[in-house]
């Protein structure tokens, strides 16, 4: 069975997918545009650093049809099509298939052969771990993180945990791990 019935997983192939065939532009339910697209679209391809490690599809991105990087993004779906592989979260295997192409995981603004990734404030000012949302002059669209493929307990944890994050950071319970 496809990626072990994750059907949510499953959405973050098929996003790739339709947008390698046809061209287009992707946005998550919970993206709320605040600016114009124009100067994303300049772009053959565009996607957007999550925080300074990783890029997340889920936030929006926009490609020309039969983009290569795209091509790259789905490969790294592959070996989770049979379900037995585990299943991992899209901005692991976006980021990777970023990174073998000459990604530096450092949130900056950079080109990655056709595609333009976006620091952080552009496409994510809202951090979901603190709640704080830091939009800039540069900011064109927000991702609210309604996390609809959580199951309650975990976004009960997220609403629980917010205020620590927001005080101490987002890493104070790394520090309590042995």
């Amino acid at each position: 069975m496809l990626c072990g019935k994750k059907y949510a997983y499953l959405s973050d192939y098929v996003r790739l997918w339709a947008v390698e065939k046809y061209g287009g532009i992707y946005l998550d339910t919970d993206v709320e545009v605040i600016r114009p697209l124009e100067k994303l679209l300049q772009e053959d391809a565009y996607f957007g650093f999550e925080n300074k490690r990783y890029v997340n599809t889920g936030l929006g991105f926009g490609s020309a049809a039969h983009g290569a990087v795209l091509r790259a993004m789905l490969k790294e779906y592959d070996v989770l099509l049979d379900g037995k592989n585990g299943v991992r979260m899209c901005p692991e295997l976006n980021t990777k298939a970023l990174t073998a192409l000459g990604l530096k995981q450092n949130g900056q603004k950079q080109k990655i052969w056709e595609a333009a990734v976006y620091p952080v404030n552009v496409l994510n000012p809202y951090d979901s771990a603190t709640g704080k949302l830091e939009k800039t002059a540069d900011t064109v669209s927000i991702h609210w993180y309604a996390a609809s493929w959580m199951n309650t307990a975990q976004k009960l944890r997220g609403k629980i945990t917010r205020p620590i994050h927001r005080i101490w950071g987002v890493d104070v319970f790394k520090r309590f791990r042995i």
